[in-house]
């Protein structure tokens, strides 16, 4: 899914006025099985929590839908272990981040896509900064 299609559904979403939560869609290879790419698991730039995080969304079909509040309910970390994973995997381009807003221009809550190889995500390339984190 190129960036032009991301953006498509953005709008798709904003048009059906989503509200709430942090939604997350993935965008991997289809198989009738969970297969990993070696490369995510080798990353040294990513935490073991981050590596975790990304199997566990990989693992899902395409069009799953993902609640941060139900990744929260998932495992033992709570929201800001689980929200520092997530960050660290956008940072690595694991993730596209957006925002959603509502009619109004209000924001609403995030839509992220999470990728098997940062190549595929439409903001590879571009540098990030990690939150809290000095340069």
């Amino acid at each position: 899914m190129d960036k032009e299609e991301i953006k498509k559904y953005i709008r798709e979403l904003k048009a059906r006025k989503v509200q709430g939560d942090t939604i997350i869609k993935i965008k991997k290879h289809e198989a009738p099985f969970v297969q990993i790419d070696k490369k995510i698991i080798n990353d040294t730039r990513l935490s073991w929590k981050a590596k975790g995080l990304l199997v566990y969304l990989l693992s899902k079909p395409s069009d799953w839908q993902i609640y941060l509040s139900d990744l929260i309910k998932r495992s033992t970390d709570r929201r800001t272990a689980t929200s520092t994973g997530l960050d660290e995997l956008e940072c690595c381009n694991y993730l596209y981040k957006e925002r959603l807003r509502n009619e109004k221009g209000q924001f609403v809550g995030w839509l992220f896509w999470a990728f098997e190889q940062p190549n595929e995500n439409p903001n590879f390339g571009k540098p990030k900064k990690p939150k809290g984190k000095k340069t």
